[in-house]
């Protein structure tokens, strides 16, 4: 059996109770023409890459985040990946529209999830705005982006297992839970290891959404390591992938998190396998200064309410420190 037929008829994350299941179309062909109560959201450079495999038909196209559509949408089709699906969310959500997402790259779970993220005050701040009636994955609008952009997905999936250790060291996790959270994470390190297979991995990002919905609350969608990369963000010069800052905190809260020494080296195998790994902390902030935001992490999470990280335990980051700044420095 094929890894993505796995995933579709007898993953255990669908057998634990979810309210929600993420329609997700094989290629545009399954979106059919677009009629004149379509809107279509995407950005310039995005829309000049792909439009030539769209029927727009009669359809408003807007590439001009600061433009409002002419008329209500009847549906809203967003074409694009990270801030601009975040921003068609807000767009459908406010009009009553339906919304369509066509994501270009993999890079992060925005296509599939029920939220709009916004960055304001040095934190992330998130508005429910329903699940998109469908999630459109078109290889060939996939391959218009280069190939290492849909592995920083790879960050928001392997991120379950450091959420999920979070959650274990303050609450009782239900068993059924526990066990789709690991298959999810063993079937995203077989991925990683194998060939490239752009249609599974967002197969993927779609039973992490579907399973962290399944939860009723966010834990399993955040951890220590979503909290340090809003801390790490606001010492950035320059924007970087969110799955890049996840990838390079992940063996920091190994450290954190005491992982036996086996499962960081399954990862790190599974990451240099796909040309992903390692990614270096140090690469991204020095070293001297990094320490400095961990000594921060307790008073930041605290201020913005962000409980489902070993963070909370100032005493605990202590002991480990020195561990967790050598695993910024070697990375994964």
């Amino acid at each position: 059996m094929s890894l993505l037929s796995h995933q579709i008829t007898s993953s255990l994350s669908h057998r634990i109770t979810s309210s929600h299941r993420i329609t997700v179309l094989d290629g545009l062909p399954a979106l059919g023409p677009l009629g004149g109560t379509d809107v279509v959201l995407s950005s310039p450079r995005t829309w000049q890459a792909v439009r030539h495999g769209f029927d727009t038909g009669a359809a408003e196209v807007v590439t001009d985040r600061q433009q409002r559509p002419a008329r209500g949408p009847g549906r809203v089709v967003a074409v694009g990946t990270g801030r601009l699906l975040d921003h068609a969310k807000a767009v459908a959500a406010d009009a009553g529209s339906a919304l369509v997402t066509v994501p270009t790259a993999l890079s992060t779970d925005a296509a599939f999830s029920s939220v709009s993220a916004h960055r304001a005050n040095g934190h992330v701040e998130y508005r429910e705005t329903g699940f998109p009636s469908a999630v459109v994955v078109d290889p060939a609008v996939l391959a218009a982006a280069p190939p290492a952009w849909h592995l920083w997905g790879l960050g928001d999936l392997l991120s379950v297992e450091s959420a999920l250790r979070d959650r274990l060291h303050h609450h009782r996790v239900p068993a059924g839970v526990r066990a789709a959270a690991a298959e999810l994470v063993q079937d995203v390190l077989a991925w990683a290891a194998a060939p490239p297979d752009l249609p599974a991995l967002a197969r993927l990002l779609a039973r992490k959404v579907e399973l962290g919905h399944g939860t009723g609350g966010a834990w399993l969608e955040e951890g220590t390591e979503h909290y340090l990369g809003y801390l790490l963000e606001r010492e950035l010069d320059t924007p970087h992938w969110h799955g890049r800052l996840l990838l390079a905190l992940l063996p920091v809260c190994a450290a954190l998190q005491d992982w036996p020494a086996e499962r960081s080296a399954e990862f790190s195998g599974a990451l240099a396998a796909c040309g992903v790994g390692p990614v270096r902390g140090r690469d991204l902030l020095a070293t001297g200064r990094f320490r400095e935001l961990l000594l921060q992490a307790h008073g930041f999470c605290e201020s913005h309410g962000y409980d489902n990280t070993v963070l909370a335990a100032p005493r605990r980051t202590g002991e480990r420190l020195d561990a967790a700044l050598a695993a910024w420095e070697e990375g994964l």
